[in-house]
């Protein structure tokens, strides 16, 4: 592989590893969300902002630290342009989406006990916005 394409593969690796953080992030922003929904906790422009820092933040966060203390080795191979399975760099992208799984079961469990509960959402207007 040239220097040009092992360059070209590294960018795209380290892209597709922010981007795929994303999308678990920005699941976890819905799940949290429904849960303010359900609680009547809505307060627009401060979650807007907390929701931008986790949905985009927190998968720069890691990314930047994977590729600070890797130096780019492990982001891409002669094969394919993806993590390297070799050196544990798998695990930036494994480790922080299996936390966000457990963390999307976890407030699916606690919004649908909530809606399923005797009280449920008690309030009209907090059923309203909870949908």
């Amino acid at each position: 592989m040239t220097h040009l394409a092992q360059g070209v593969c590294t960018m795209t690796a380290a892209f597709l590893h922010f981007f795929f953080l994303s999308s678990f992030c920005w699941v976890l922003t819905e799940a949290w969300q429904s849960y303010l929904a359900v609680i009547g906790r809505i307060r627009t422009r401060l979650v807007r902002k907390r929701f931008l820092c986790l949905g985009w933040g927190l998968p720069a966060l890691v990314v930047a630290v994977s590729v600070g203390f890797t130096r780019t080795k492990g982001y891409g191979t002669a094969s394919y342009c993806w993590l390297s399975l070799e050196g544990g760099l798998l695990y930036a992208f494994v480790g922080p989406a299996a936390v966000i799984v457990l963390v999307n079961m976890l407030i699916g469990i606690i919004v649908f006990n909530k809606l399923m509960s005797r009280d449920g959402i008690s309030d009209k207007s907090k059923k309203q916005r909870a949908g």
